[in-house]
Order: C-alpha cells, then sequence, then structure tokens
C-alpha cells in the first residue's frame, strides 16, 4: 500500500471518464474523488505516471490520498510542448508545419487558424462587430477596440523596466525598449541596415526599389512615404494645422513652425 500511495495511478487519472471508474464510484471528467480497490490500483500504477500529471484527490479502498489529474496530455510531434486540447495541439504544430489550411474566397489568402480568417475577412466586407461604450466607434477586431477605449480612459498598463514609462499598447512598449537595448531586428535584405521597427525597415527599403504607393488624388504625384504625401496635400487644401501660441501664425509643415519659434526668442 505504501508503494502505491506514493505513486499512485496513472491510467486513472489520466482518463477519469473510463467505465472501469464509472463501475466503481461517481467517476466524471470533473469529479475529484475515485473508490478503487487494492487490486486495480496495483494493475494502473506506475511510477513514471508521477511525473506526467497533477495531484488529485483519490480513495483506495477507503484510505483518501493523493492522485494525479489529467494535464498536458496532447505532445507536440515536432517539440516537446504540451496541450491538455487537442484543438491547441493541432493550432500548435502548424507553427512547425507552415499548414494554413484557411483560405480567403476574396483574395486567396490562407491562414493556419481559422480565427484568422475571419479577422481577415472583415477587410474585405468592412464588418466591424466590435463597438466602444464612449464614442460609438467600431472596430474589426477586440484587440483594437481595447486599445482605442484606453484613449478614452488613459490607461496605460504596460510599463518598461529600464525606465517606469508606461504604455497603452504592448506594441509601443516593445518598440521602446529597444532604445534601451539597441536591438534591432529588422534587417534589410539588398543592404544588410537594420532597423528597430518594421514600419521603418519598409520606408527604407523603398529607397532601393524606388516604390511609391502614396498618390495624391488631386494632382496624381506619387510619394513614397505617407507623411510626405500629407504635407503635400496642404498644398491643395491650404490647410496649416501648425500654430504659434506667440503670435497665433499658422503654417502647412510643422519645421517651418519650428523655425518661426525661434525669431520670439
Amino acid at each position: 500500500m505504501n508503494k502505491i500511495t506514493k505513486y499512485l495511478l496513472f491510467t486513472v487519472s489520466l482518463f477519469c471518464s473510463l467505465s472501469a471508474f464509472e463501475n466503481n464510484g461517481a467517476a466524471t471528467e470533473d469529479c475529484s474523488i475515485y473508490s478503487i480497490t487494492n487490486e486495480e490500483a496495483a494493475l494502473w500504477f506506475t511510477e513514471e505516471a508521477s511525473e506526467l500529471v497533477a495531484p488529485h484527490e483519490v480513495t483506495i479502498a477507503g484510505l483518501s490520498i493523493i492522485a494525479n489529474k489529467p494535464s498536458n496530455r496532447y505532445q507536440c510531434y515536432y517539440c516537446e510542448k504540451c496541450f491538455d486540447q487537442k484543438v491547441h495541439l493541432i493550432n500548435h504544430e502548424r507553427t512547425h508545419t507552415g499548414e494554413k489550411p484557411f483560405q480567403c474566397d476574396t483574395c486567396g489568402k490562407c491562414f493556419a487558424q481559422k480565427s484568422n480568417l475571419t479577422k481577415h475577412e472583415r477587410i474585405h466586407t468592412g464588418e466591424k462587430p466590435y463597438q466602444c461604450d464612449t464614442c460609438s466607434k467600431c472596430f474589426a477586431e477586440t484587440s483594437t477596440l481595447n486599445s482605442h477605449e484606453r484613449t478614452h480612459t488613459g490607461e496605460k498598463p504596460y510599463q518598461c523596466d529600464y525606465c517606469s514609462k508606461c504604455f497603452s499598447q504592448i506594441g509601443a512598449l516593445t518598440i521602446h525598449v529597444r532604445t534601451h537595448t539597441g536591438d534591432k531586428p529588422f534587417k534589410c535584405e539588398t543592404c544588410g541596415q537594420s532597423f528597430s521597427e518594421t514600419g521603418t525597415l519598409t520606408k527604407h527599403h523603398r529607397t532601393h526599389t524606388r516604390e511609391k504607393p502614396f498618390k495624391c488624388e488631386t494632382c496624381r504625384q506619387c510619394f513614397s512615404q505617407k507623411n510626405n504625401l500629407t504635407k503635400h496635400h496642404r498644398t491643395h487644401t491650404g490647410e496649416k494645422p501648425f500654430k504659434c501660441e506667440t503670435c497665433g501664425q499658422s503654417f502647412s509643415q510643422k519645421g517651418n513652425l519650428t523655425k518661426h519659434i525661434k525669431t520670439h526668442q
């Protein structure tokens, strides 16, 4: 009994809904107590099993002891990572195989998970099912809604470990941390120059390709960067969003306002 008490059962804990245990007690997937005989315990006990499962209470021949409950029973074929549900294992293994079985009917783009396909399809349908309670603005994803809502609450839950500066979005924190670490994980395949942000790499890459994807709808002039198109567009609209707080004069470019401010100093 001592040895059995020490190592306990493997099969009993791994498949708690098996009929073998239903005949000996009210065994269900949620139950916590099983009544089994010494003979049954001896048949199923293994020393290795005790390291694979989590503690769980079991009654053996009237003696209440700690047994084991099923935990992480689905192991990845390619690595040692384990999962408690088969569907999670399947989704994980696609990170190894590269399999993308879910295809968009509109553009043909493929995805490893159906939920990602559902999110993508909203680009085509324009569906935005998640609405902000404060301003009624709608979003295609809950994560985008959550980020937006922080513009109302001012919440900044992501804190830098180096300088304690806080951010409303984890992506902004990740980019900020690189100013401390010097990490530049995005490398140009053409010249080898590295960057801390994907957006900066994308802009840099256009210096090699000469691509100009941003076109003015008024005069059809094209630009390699969106901010340059924005500045150019003001030549058509006459918009001057940068205002001097000293004299009230307005400018279409922030750089011109900066130069002007110096004339008051």
